[in-house]
């Protein structure tokens, strides 16, 4: 049994999207075809950058390595802010997707083109 003050399992948003579909014909989470933690990241990515978002930003976000980029040994640069900024443009933009109101964001590339 778990505990309520114990920490999740790392495979727990894994698990309960897989036993949705177990036994059902045509399973439907949230009214959607089956969908794993993967599909959300890159949904979060693709959409991030339709934002206008830099990929390096949206990269920093997913936590991926910079493998192969001799920089990234000599940028040691949190982009913290940068990380902060492009949830906080994300997160308005799923607010406006739930409430089914059209999103007010105006995408960066477009802004910096007015």
């Amino acid at each position: 049994m778990l505990k309520p003050d114990a920490p999740i399992s790392e495979r727990a948003l894994s698990r309960a999207l897989r036993n949705n579909r177990v036994g059902e014909k045509h399973p439907q989470l949230f009214g959607c075809e089956p969908f794993t933690p993967h599909d959300l990241r890159r949904t979060a990515a693709t959409q991030m950058t339709a934002l206008g978002i830099e990929r390096l930003h949206v990269g920093k976000i997913l936590n991926h390595s910079d493998s192969g980029d001799i920089t990234a040994v000599y940028d040691r640069h949190s982009y913290w802010n940068e990380k902060q900024r492009a949830l906080a443009i994300w997160e308005t933009e799923l607010r406006s997707i739930i409430d089914g109101k059209l999103s007010k964001v105006v995408p960066i590339a477009k802004a910096r083109g007015s």
